[in-house]
């Protein structure tokens, strides 16, 4: 992630959960859904560093991402389940992880 953009995310920053993230108004809005599809698309930065980058407060669904590009589905799954208390965003995730069950 260019880190421009990080910093101007951070600044940005406004009560968690008042809005899902990349729906924000204004620039913050269009600032995370920049990064979750960066995030979520790109094999282009290292998700280890990214992750030790991110704020342990707030963007838990990029965090999530990133948590998720290392394998670490359990942590990931807290974080949607949890932290965002979101059932529908935790069942959306299992389903898109899960491997298919054989024919």
């Amino acid at each position: 992630m260019p880190f421009p953009l990080y910093f101007a995310l951070d600044s940005l920053l406004t009560e968690p959960g008042r809005y899902a993230a990349g729906s924000e108004p204004g620039a913050l809005g269009m600032l995370r859904k920049k990064l979750l599809n960066f995030l979520s698309s790109s094999s282009s930065y290292s998700a280890e560093r990214m992750l030790a980058k991110l704020p342990m407060v707030d963007l838990y669904e990029e965090r999530a991402l990133i948590l998720s590009k290392l394998g670490q589905h359990e942590q990931a799954l807290m974080l949607y389940a949890h932290r965002l208390g979101d059932a529908n965003m935790a069942v959306d995730y299992c389903e898109r992880c899960s491997p298919e069950p054989p024919p």
